[in-house]
């Protein structure tokens, strides 16, 4: 590890109040950034500990499809499922008449 990548996890961990000293950072697509000039200005990035990449957008997607399809009752919440109907299948019918000649 760089020399300047040890002073941005100092900084970072301080700008943050964390316990523990940052160890990773990660561009916006999940990927480690390993050297400090790949880090490009402008660019969010994410700090870690240690833990892999979670996507924090996962979170408010979750948290936006439980909102929408919950409701609070006063015996808690209440998640309604969306099922979707599949297409039937289309069922082929053949009424088959006798000829009366045969």
């Amino acid at each position: 590890m760089s020399c300047s990548m040890e002073i941005l996890f100092a900084s970072a961990t301080e700008k943050f109040r964390s316990m523990v000293m940052f160890k990773r950072l990660f561009d916006i697509d999940g990927n480690e950034i390993l050297k400090s000039e790949d880090i490009l200005r402008g660019m969010e990035y994410y700090v870690s500990v240690g833990e892999t990449f979670i996507s924090p957008l996962r979170a408010i997607d979750f948290h936006l499809e439980y909102r929408l399809h919950s409701k609070w009752t006063i015996y808690g919440i209440i998640r309604s499922y969306v099922k979707r109907r599949l297409p039937q299948k289309e069922k082929f019918h053949t009424n088959y008449t006798r000829d009366e000649r045969s």
